[in-house]
Protein backbone atom coordinates (compact mmCIF):
# COMPACT_ATOMS: atom_id res chain seq x y z
CA UNK A 1 0.00 0.00 0.00
CA UNK A 2 1.71 3.45 -0.88
CA UNK A 3 1.60 6.30 1.74
CA UNK A 4 -0.33 8.77 1.86
CA UNK A 5 0.81 12.85 1.69
CA UNK A 6 -1.17 15.47 2.46
CA UNK A 7 -1.44 19.25 0.77
CA UNK A 8 1.00 21.01 2.91
CA UNK A 9 4.16 18.55 1.75
CA UNK A 10 4.15 19.92 -1.53
CA UNK A 11 6.57 22.66 -0.95
CA UNK A 12 8.54 20.86 1.49
CA UNK A 13 11.54 20.60 -1.15
CA UNK A 14 12.04 16.77 -0.24
CA UNK A 15 10.57 13.20 -2.42
CA UNK A 16 7.22 12.93 -0.64
CA UNK A 17 6.85 16.70 -1.63
CA UNK A 18 7.29 15.86 -5.04
CA UNK A 19 5.56 12.89 -5.27
CA UNK A 20 2.22 15.42 -4.28
CA UNK A 21 3.30 17.53 -7.20
CA UNK A 22 2.69 14.77 -9.62
CA UNK A 23 -0.22 13.72 -8.20
CA UNK A 24 -1.19 17.48 -8.46
CA UNK A 25 -0.46 17.37 -12.35
CA UNK A 26 -2.24 14.21 -12.95
CA UNK A 27 -5.48 15.49 -10.53
CA UNK A 28 -5.89 18.87 -12.62
CA UNK A 29 -4.96 16.77 -15.84
CA UNK A 30 -1.93 18.95 -16.80
CA UNK A 31 0.07 15.73 -17.59
CA UNK A 32 -0.72 12.58 -19.00
CA UNK A 33 -1.77 9.98 -16.16
CA UNK A 34 0.24 7.25 -17.53
CA UNK A 35 3.35 9.01 -17.85
CA UNK A 36 2.87 10.29 -14.13
CA UNK A 37 2.72 6.84 -13.03
CA UNK A 38 5.73 6.26 -14.88
CA UNK A 39 7.55 8.65 -12.43
CA UNK A 40 6.40 7.75 -9.31
CA UNK A 41 7.17 4.16 -9.98
CA UNK A 42 10.37 5.55 -11.02
CA UNK A 43 11.16 7.30 -7.64
CA UNK A 44 10.01 4.69 -5.55
CA UNK A 45 11.58 1.99 -7.11
CA UNK A 46 15.20 4.17 -7.18
CA UNK A 47 15.14 5.72 -4.19
CA UNK A 48 13.73 2.81 -2.26
CA UNK A 49 16.95 0.87 -3.70
CA UNK A 50 19.11 3.42 -2.61
CA UNK A 51 18.36 5.38 0.54
CA UNK A 52 16.36 2.50 1.57
CA UNK A 53 12.50 1.91 2.52
CA UNK A 54 12.32 4.33 5.37
CA UNK A 55 14.17 7.51 4.91
CA UNK A 56 13.76 7.72 1.32
CA UNK A 57 11.03 10.43 1.39
CA UNK A 58 12.49 12.83 3.38
CA UNK A 59 15.68 13.25 0.71
CA UNK A 60 15.49 16.91 -0.35
CA UNK A 61 15.56 16.64 -4.19
CA UNK A 62 18.29 19.35 -4.51
CA UNK A 63 20.69 17.32 -2.45
CA UNK A 64 20.38 14.46 -4.89
CA UNK A 65 22.78 13.59 -8.08
CA UNK A 66 21.40 12.25 -11.00
CA UNK A 67 24.34 10.60 -12.20
CA UNK A 68 25.59 9.37 -8.37
CA UNK A 69 22.02 8.21 -7.72
CA UNK A 70 22.24 6.13 -11.42
CA UNK A 71 25.13 4.54 -10.78
CA UNK A 72 23.79 3.64 -7.10
CA UNK A 73 21.12 2.36 -8.05
CA UNK A 74 22.47 0.45 -10.40
CA UNK A 75 25.20 -1.02 -8.28
CA UNK A 76 22.57 -1.86 -5.57
CA UNK A 77 20.43 -3.98 -8.05
CA UNK A 78 23.36 -5.62 -9.57
CA UNK A 79 22.41 -5.93 -13.48
CA UNK A 80 18.28 -6.84 -12.63
CA UNK A 81 17.53 -5.05 -14.91
CA UNK A 82 18.58 -4.56 -18.97
CA UNK A 83 21.14 -1.17 -19.96
CA UNK A 84 17.63 0.47 -21.76
CA UNK A 85 15.58 -0.01 -18.35
CA UNK A 86 18.59 1.83 -16.60
CA UNK A 87 18.89 4.83 -19.24
CA UNK A 88 14.94 4.90 -19.15
CA UNK A 89 14.98 4.94 -15.08
CA UNK A 90 17.46 7.58 -14.87
CA UNK A 91 15.98 10.41 -17.39
CA UNK A 92 12.79 9.87 -15.91
CA UNK A 93 13.88 10.53 -12.38
CA UNK A 94 16.05 13.74 -13.79
CA UNK A 95 12.56 15.03 -15.50
CA UNK A 96 10.86 14.50 -12.27
CA UNK A 97 13.32 16.50 -10.32
CA UNK A 98 13.44 19.55 -12.83
CA UNK A 99 9.91 19.43 -13.05
CA UNK A 100 9.52 19.76 -9.28
CA UNK A 101 12.09 22.10 -8.77
CA UNK A 102 11.17 24.49 -11.34
CA UNK A 103 7.75 24.40 -9.37
CA UNK A 104 9.58 25.45 -6.13
CA UNK A 105 11.50 28.30 -8.25
CA UNK A 106 7.97 29.29 -9.47
CA UNK A 107 5.34 28.39 -8.15
CA UNK A 108 2.15 27.33 -10.29
CA UNK A 109 4.85 26.26 -12.90
CA UNK A 110 3.42 23.39 -14.54
CA UNK A 111 5.18 21.58 -17.86
CA UNK A 112 4.17 22.73 -20.98
CA UNK A 113 1.57 20.74 -22.78
CA UNK A 114 2.27 18.56 -25.61
CA UNK A 115 0.96 16.59 -28.16
CA UNK A 116 -0.87 13.23 -26.65
CA UNK A 117 -1.42 9.59 -28.76
CA UNK A 118 -5.24 10.96 -28.94
CA UNK A 119 -3.78 13.59 -31.21
CA UNK A 120 -1.66 11.66 -33.37
CA UNK A 121 -4.28 9.57 -34.42
CA UNK A 122 -7.26 12.03 -34.88
CA UNK A 123 -8.15 12.29 -38.57
CA UNK A 124 -7.24 15.80 -39.59
CA UNK A 125 -10.16 18.13 -40.16
CA UNK A 126 -10.41 18.87 -43.69
CA UNK A 127 -13.18 21.66 -43.81
CA UNK A 128 -10.20 24.41 -42.52
CA UNK A 129 -6.90 22.81 -43.69
CA UNK A 130 -6.85 25.87 -46.28
CA UNK A 131 -8.14 28.52 -44.17
CA UNK A 132 -4.56 30.09 -43.81
CA UNK A 133 -4.69 30.39 -40.48
CA UNK A 134 -3.07 28.18 -37.37
CA UNK A 135 -5.84 25.96 -37.04
CA UNK A 136 -5.42 25.05 -40.61
CA UNK A 137 -1.76 24.70 -40.19
CA UNK A 138 -2.16 22.13 -37.54
CA UNK A 139 -5.01 20.56 -39.41
CA UNK A 140 -2.29 20.32 -42.20
CA UNK A 141 0.62 18.85 -40.25
CA UNK A 142 -2.22 16.40 -38.93
CA UNK A 143 -2.75 15.63 -41.79
CA UNK A 144 0.96 14.75 -42.98
CA UNK A 145 1.47 12.71 -39.62
CA UNK A 146 -1.96 10.52 -40.55
CA UNK A 147 -0.59 9.98 -44.33
CA UNK A 148 2.71 9.03 -43.43
CA UNK A 149 3.38 5.33 -43.42
CA UNK A 150 3.81 3.40 -40.05
CA UNK A 151 7.30 1.97 -41.42
CA UNK A 152 8.33 5.50 -41.66
CA UNK A 153 8.85 6.23 -38.15
CA UNK A 154 11.65 9.13 -38.19
CA UNK A 155 9.95 10.43 -40.68
CA UNK A 156 6.43 10.49 -38.31
CA UNK A 157 8.66 11.23 -35.45
CA UNK A 158 9.94 14.53 -37.05
CA UNK A 159 6.40 15.55 -37.89
CA UNK A 160 5.45 14.81 -34.75
CA UNK A 161 7.97 17.29 -33.16
CA UNK A 162 6.97 20.40 -35.67
CA UNK A 163 3.59 20.03 -34.82
CA UNK A 164 4.54 19.37 -31.35
CA UNK A 165 6.50 22.79 -30.80
CA UNK A 166 4.52 24.87 -33.05
CA UNK A 167 1.70 24.34 -31.13
CA UNK A 168 2.91 25.12 -27.16
CA UNK A 169 4.74 28.34 -29.01
CA UNK A 170 0.92 29.35 -30.69
CA UNK A 171 -0.61 28.53 -27.02
CA UNK A 172 1.82 30.72 -24.86
CA UNK A 173 2.19 33.45 -27.27
CA UNK A 174 -1.65 33.78 -28.21
CA UNK A 175 -3.40 31.89 -25.48
CA UNK A 176 -5.12 28.71 -25.22
CA UNK A 177 -8.36 30.23 -26.68
CA UNK A 178 -7.21 32.54 -29.63
CA UNK A 179 -4.29 30.92 -31.20
CA UNK A 180 -6.27 29.16 -33.63
CA UNK A 181 -7.50 32.31 -35.40
CA UNK A 182 -4.37 33.60 -36.03
CA UNK A 183 -3.41 34.58 -39.77
CA UNK A 184 -0.53 32.49 -40.79
CA UNK A 185 0.87 35.30 -43.01
CA UNK A 186 0.73 38.07 -39.58
CA UNK A 187 3.38 35.75 -37.44
CA UNK A 188 6.86 36.69 -37.18
CA UNK A 189 8.84 33.92 -36.36
CA UNK A 190 11.44 36.27 -34.56
CA UNK A 191 9.15 38.06 -32.71
CA UNK A 192 7.00 35.10 -31.72
CA UNK A 193 10.39 33.40 -30.83
CA UNK A 194 11.33 36.53 -28.39
CA UNK A 195 8.24 36.66 -26.71
CA UNK A 196 7.66 32.99 -26.32
CA UNK A 197 11.03 33.21 -24.27
CA UNK A 198 10.08 36.21 -22.42
CA UNK A 199 6.92 34.65 -21.32
CA UNK A 200 8.31 31.11 -20.22
CA UNK A 201 10.60 33.21 -18.32
CA UNK A 202 14.10 31.57 -19.59
CA UNK A 203 12.68 28.34 -18.01
CA UNK A 204 14.23 26.06 -21.26
CA UNK A 205 17.87 25.77 -22.80
CA UNK A 206 19.31 28.21 -25.54
CA UNK A 207 19.39 25.23 -27.59
CA UNK A 208 15.58 23.85 -27.01
CA UNK A 209 14.30 27.35 -27.96
CA UNK A 210 16.22 27.53 -30.58
CA UNK A 211 15.08 24.21 -31.29
CA UNK A 212 11.15 25.86 -30.93
CA UNK A 213 11.78 28.70 -33.66
CA UNK A 214 12.94 26.26 -36.28
CA UNK A 215 10.53 24.28 -35.63
CA UNK A 216 7.80 26.73 -35.50
CA UNK A 217 9.58 28.21 -39.22
CA UNK A 218 9.76 24.67 -40.59
CA UNK A 219 5.21 24.34 -39.65
CA UNK A 220 4.73 27.82 -41.54
CA UNK A 221 7.01 27.46 -44.38
CA UNK A 222 5.04 24.27 -45.01
CA UNK A 223 2.09 25.13 -45.04
CA UNK A 224 2.80 28.30 -46.66
CA UNK A 225 4.12 26.02 -49.25
CA UNK A 226 0.79 24.12 -49.13
CA UNK A 227 -1.53 26.84 -49.48
CA UNK A 228 0.16 27.61 -52.58
CA UNK A 229 0.70 24.22 -54.42
CA UNK A 230 -2.01 22.16 -52.50
CA UNK A 231 -0.53 19.01 -53.56
CA UNK A 232 2.51 19.29 -52.54
CA UNK A 233 4.47 17.58 -49.31
CA UNK A 234 7.30 17.95 -47.85
CA UNK A 235 10.18 15.08 -48.51
CA UNK A 236 11.63 14.32 -45.30
CA UNK A 237 14.47 11.53 -46.06
CA UNK A 238 13.82 11.50 -49.63
CA UNK A 239 16.64 13.58 -50.91
CA UNK A 240 14.64 14.62 -53.78
CA UNK A 241 16.81 17.87 -54.13
CA UNK A 242 20.25 17.77 -56.09
CA UNK A 243 21.97 20.57 -53.85
CA UNK A 244 21.38 19.34 -50.34
CA UNK A 245 22.10 22.00 -47.78
CA UNK A 246 24.80 23.06 -45.98
CA UNK A 247 25.40 22.08 -42.36
CA UNK A 248 26.31 26.03 -40.21
CA UNK A 249 28.65 24.29 -38.11
CA UNK A 250 31.13 22.20 -40.55
CA UNK A 251 30.40 23.59 -43.95
CA UNK A 252 29.73 20.54 -45.20
CA UNK A 253 26.98 19.45 -47.32
CA UNK A 254 24.15 17.80 -45.30
CA UNK A 255 24.61 14.76 -47.49
CA UNK A 256 24.87 10.93 -47.21
CA UNK A 257 28.07 10.82 -47.77
CA UNK A 258 29.15 14.25 -45.29
CA UNK A 259 28.39 13.47 -42.03
CA UNK A 260 29.67 16.10 -39.70
CA UNK A 261 33.00 16.54 -38.74
CA UNK A 262 32.11 17.90 -35.01
CA UNK A 263 32.91 15.04 -33.10
CA UNK A 264 32.73 15.69 -29.34
CA UNK A 265 30.35 17.80 -27.33
CA UNK A 266 30.47 19.19 -23.65
CA UNK A 267 27.22 18.81 -21.70
CA UNK A 268 26.69 19.39 -18.24
CA UNK A 269 30.35 19.88 -17.46
CA UNK A 270 31.75 16.34 -19.18
CA UNK A 271 33.07 15.74 -22.54
CA UNK A 272 31.27 13.17 -24.66
CA UNK A 273 31.54 11.42 -28.30
CA UNK A 274 28.97 12.21 -29.67
CA UNK A 275 26.81 9.79 -30.84
CA UNK A 276 26.83 8.64 -34.41
CA UNK A 277 23.35 8.08 -36.56
CA UNK A 278 22.20 4.07 -35.87
CA UNK A 279 24.56 4.02 -33.37
CA UNK A 280 21.60 3.06 -30.58
CA UNK A 281 18.30 2.11 -32.24
CA UNK A 282 20.18 -0.24 -35.22
CA UNK A 283 18.31 1.51 -37.92
CA UNK A 284 19.94 0.90 -41.00
CA UNK A 285 18.89 4.02 -43.41
CA UNK A 286 19.90 7.23 -43.72
CA UNK A 287 19.14 9.95 -41.28
CA UNK A 288 15.56 11.79 -42.42
CA UNK A 289 16.52 15.13 -40.98
CA UNK A 290 20.35 16.17 -41.92
CA UNK A 291 20.42 12.84 -44.45
CA UNK A 292 23.66 11.38 -42.83
CA UNK A 293 24.13 7.71 -43.58
CA UNK A 294 24.95 4.83 -41.13
CA UNK A 295 28.04 5.67 -38.78
CA UNK A 296 28.48 9.33 -39.49
CA UNK A 297 27.45 11.77 -36.91
CA UNK A 298 24.96 14.37 -37.22
CA UNK A 299 24.79 17.41 -38.39
CA UNK A 300 24.15 20.38 -35.51
CA UNK A 301 20.81 20.65 -34.68
CA UNK A 302 19.26 17.58 -36.33
CA UNK A 303 15.93 16.60 -34.37
CA UNK A 304 17.12 12.78 -34.40
CA UNK A 305 20.65 13.45 -32.39
CA UNK A 306 20.68 11.26 -29.09
CA UNK A 307 22.22 12.85 -26.18
CA UNK A 308 25.72 11.29 -25.35
CA UNK A 309 24.39 11.89 -21.46
CA UNK A 310 20.80 10.59 -21.30
CA UNK A 311 20.19 8.98 -24.33
CA UNK A 312 17.25 10.82 -24.85
CA UNK A 313 16.91 13.07 -28.27
CA UNK A 314 19.29 15.88 -27.48
CA UNK A 315 17.12 18.82 -28.71
CA UNK A 316 14.10 18.27 -26.14
CA UNK A 317 16.56 16.81 -23.46
CA UNK A 318 16.90 18.53 -20.33
CA UNK A 319 20.61 18.60 -20.40
CA UNK A 320 22.56 21.71 -21.05
CA UNK A 321 24.74 21.65 -24.05
CA UNK A 322 27.92 23.91 -23.66
CA UNK A 323 29.67 23.60 -27.52
CA UNK A 324 30.25 21.00 -29.59
CA UNK A 325 34.09 20.68 -31.34
CA UNK A 326 36.11 18.25 -33.70
CA UNK A 327 39.06 17.50 -31.53
CA UNK A 328 39.74 17.61 -27.61
CA UNK A 329 41.05 20.58 -25.88
CA UNK A 330 44.29 19.36 -24.46
CA UNK A 331 43.30 20.89 -21.23
CA UNK A 332 40.36 17.94 -21.35
CA UNK A 333 41.38 15.36 -19.11
CA UNK A 334 38.81 12.65 -19.77
CA UNK A 335 36.41 11.71 -22.68
CA UNK A 336 33.51 9.76 -22.24
CA UNK A 337 32.34 7.31 -24.80
CA UNK A 338 28.26 6.47 -24.67
CA UNK A 339 28.23 3.17 -26.14
CA UNK A 340 31.19 2.08 -23.32
CA UNK A 341 28.60 3.49 -20.82
CA UNK A 342 25.93 1.45 -22.41
CA UNK A 343 28.04 -2.22 -21.33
Amino acid sequence: MREKYTKNMINNGKISGLIEYLDYLKEKGLVKRRCINDLKAVIFVVLKAVDGTENWHNVGIRAIDIDVYATKFRVATLGKYAPSNYRTYKSRLKRAINWYDNFLRDSGWTPPPTMTDEDRRVKPNYDIIKNGKASGMMEYLAHLIFTTNSSRMKERRVLITVKSAALVVLKTVDGVEYWSDVDIADIDIDDYARRFKELTLNKHTSKNYRGYKNRLRRAINWYSRFLQEPWWMPTLGQNKKPNYPVCEVCDQPMSPNNGCTMRYSTINGKTYERIKNGDIDGDEQNCPECHVGIGQYHHIDCDLEVCPCCFSFLNYCECDLDSTFEFPHFLILEVLHPLNLLG
